[in-house]
């Protein structure tokens, strides 16, 4: 048996009987009853300690322990991590469990108390949501175990070197969420609009009898005529066209909401609408930029599109600069040759930086189809219209209420000279984006 002096840990009550032992000798000075007493109690202190150790060291390593977390974490999503701890001594003990999760979380110590039986296997479950994208450094795994006797004031602690790097990337999870919601007998309750899955305005496909929601300008009078009941044109859905999304990097897309930035919930919903993309047979890009532009990734349909698109949004940072529409306007001058559907994720805090870029979207937009994406705090929206109960209140809710104007504005000056837009909130970022692209695709615009 080997005993690891620097493993051991001293709870609470020994320093209690330490403090009647001292206590006692004090006293035996006048009377000889507590000098004995003292004596064996100190006895008794020392015979429990060497038990003590005896049975925390009996076996060097007396449980199988194990930490499972996924190979890839989700941003923005509960990633479980499952902790596995297994008895395989002839005894029970008491045990505390200490996961050294990565900095990011803030967390120093995760912990978690639990008896165990002889031969006894217990599994515990926790969740942990990262913030931001990027590699996460996961610690060890420590045991501290004591006896479950009352007597017991030692406890030994145990290291397991589960050191591990893991990577946060976009949201797989969210994506495939996203996909199914597109099935038809979901789309409905989920608050996606039901589009139609061929165009109007592409080649021609067949003829059929008119069902309501038809549209009526595909009305074919000619084989309505001879059928004496209305009929009407079906065309094939126009595919491989190109759809970009382009990312503003930049100083306004630093604004946090629920510990995320502006930035990482663009990367979550870009991923999702690229993979919606793709499946409707058309070919997903990505652009980011700030002061210049930091990522250029073709419009392509190739099978491994996704997974260049996931390594490339997993590299995206936020910076500090502000935006150059112009270095934008020339990428997309010399790159993007195809008519294209471009979806922008930005952050127009004021009509002033509006009005400084708008000719260059105007631009943009007589070549291309553009849709602007920003964003909208719900939450400040009903602080904003709730009652006032002092001066603060009432100054802090006009300021919300201008701002939360301001943004409508923004947006009505883009759709004046045609741009689409899409106002948002984080939570229905994915729904309205692929809303947007299916109906501008349905309708036979991009």
């Amino acid at each position: 048996m080997k005993i690891e002096f620097k493993n051991i840990f001293i709870q609470t009550r020994l320093f209690i009987a330490l403090g009647v032992i001292i206590f006692s000798f004090m006293l035996g000075y006048g009377f000889i009853f507590f000098y004995w007493l003292a004596v064996l109690l100190l006895f008794l202190l020392l015979s429990v300690g060497a038990y003590d150790l005896q049975q925390l060291f009996r076996n060097q390593n007396p449980f199988l322990v194990a930490r499972k977390v996924e190979k890839v974490l989700s941003l923005s999503d509960d990633n479980k991590v499952q902790i596995s701890v297994e008895n395989t001594s002839s005894q029970g003990f008491l045990i505390e469990i200490i996961d050294e999760i990565p900095v990011q979380f803030q967390k120093r110590d995760l912990s978690f108390k639990l008896a165990i039986s002889p031969s006894e296997k217990k599994e515990l479950t926790y969740a942990l949501c990262p913030t931001e994208r990027g590699e996460y450094q996961f610690g060890n795994l420590i045991l501290y175990i004591r006896q479950q006797s009352k007597l017991s004031f030692l406890s030994r602690r145990i290291t397991y070197p589960f050191e591990k790097t893991i990577a946060v990337y976009p949201s797989i999870r969210q994506m495939k969420q996203a996909a199914l919601l597109t099935n038809q007998t979901l789309i409905h309750q989920s608050g996606i609009k039901k589009m139609r899955r061929v165009g109007n305005q592409n080649e021609f496909d067949h003829i059929k009898a008119y069902t309501v929601g038809d549209d009526t300008r595909t009305i074919n009078w000619k084989a309505s005529g001879r059928r004496a009941e209305l009929m009407v044109n079906k065309y094939e859905e126009e595919r491989s066209q190109s759809v970009y999304c382009i990312m503003d990097v930049g100083r306004n897309m630093f604004t946090p909401f629920d510990g995320m930035s502006l930035v990482d919930y663009s990367v979550n919903s870009v991923l999702s609408i690229s993979n919606m993309v793709l499946k409707k047979h058309d070919k997903p890009g990505l652009i980011s930029f700030s002061n210049k532009i930091h990522t250029f990734l073709p419009a392509n349909n190739r099978n491994r599109q996704m997974a260049m698109m996931l390594e490339s949004l997993y590299r995206i940072k936020a910076t500090d600069y502000e935006v150059n529409y112009e270095a934008l306007y020339k990428l997309i001058q010399q790159q993007v040759k195809q008519r294209s559907l471009l979806i922008l994720f930005t952050n127009f805090e004021s009509r002033h930086s509006l009005e400084m870029n708008l000719d260059v979207l105007r631009k943009i937009n007589k070549k291309h189809l553009l849709v602007v994406v920003s964003f909208i705090d719900k939450e400040m929206e009903k602080l904003g219209m709730s009652n006032f109960e002092s001066m603060e209140d009432l100054f802090f809710q006009t300021a919300i209420s201008k701002a939360i104007t301001e943004k409508k504005k923004i947006m009505l000056t883009l759709r004046k000279y045609g741009i689409n837009t899409i106002l948002t909130s984080r939570k229905d970022l994915n729904i309205n984006v692929i809303n947007k692209y299916l109906g501008l695709k349905s309708r036979g615009t991009i």
